[in-house]
């Protein structure tokens, strides 16, 4: 099998799920508070859509996603309150990942690749300062103009670390 006997070169890790917590629940029940529908209604329709991918990709802003947000899911709410919600899916650090990685990063390079945005990047850079510290890299999807799955994602990151 090719490359079966190569040395591991890095370590790339995702955020969300894997050194994160994520729960869109309580962004779910965060927003309710400011809209008419009930929660089951939002669970429906809030979904990673294509503003939701748009807003990853760094095409639209947080201004021009919150806008789709607050019709979507009937939101009376400013931008501020909007982006408490969506920051509120941050549940925690998953420790053993986080163990992990604070015992192999020393010996092999670790990296992360996020699906993510701006008003979540400053959030779990706030919140889970470590986070940053973990990392040589962190690969956000906003910045690289593209997400995963997407075949060309992973590229990106393949070239950009050599």
């Amino acid at each position: 099998m090719p490359g079966r006997d190569a040395a591991v070169q890095a370590l790339l890790f995702d955020l969300g799920g894997v050194v994160l917590q994520i729960d869109f629940e309580r962004a779910l029940k965060h927003w309710q508070q400011s809209s008419s529908l009930d929660l089951d209604t939002l669970r429906s329709r809030f979904g990673h859509d294509e503003p939701y991918c748009q807003h990853e990709r760094g095409e639209i802003d947080a201004a021009t996603y919150f806008a789709h947000l607050r019709q979507l899911l009937e939101l009376q709410s400013d931008d501020a309150d909007i982006a408490a919600g969506w920051n509120a899916i941050f549940a925690g650090e998953i420790t053993p990942t986080v163990d992990l990685i604070e015992a192999v990063r020393h010996a092999i390079p670790c990296h992360a690749f996020s699906n993510t945005n701006p008003t979540h990047q400053a959030a779990w850079g706030t919140l889970f300062p470590r986070i940053n510290t973990l990392f040589e890299r962190i690969f956000v999807s906003s910045s690289m103009g593209l997400r995963k799955p997407d075949p060309a994602a992973f590229e990106y990151v393949v070239r950009a670390l050599a």
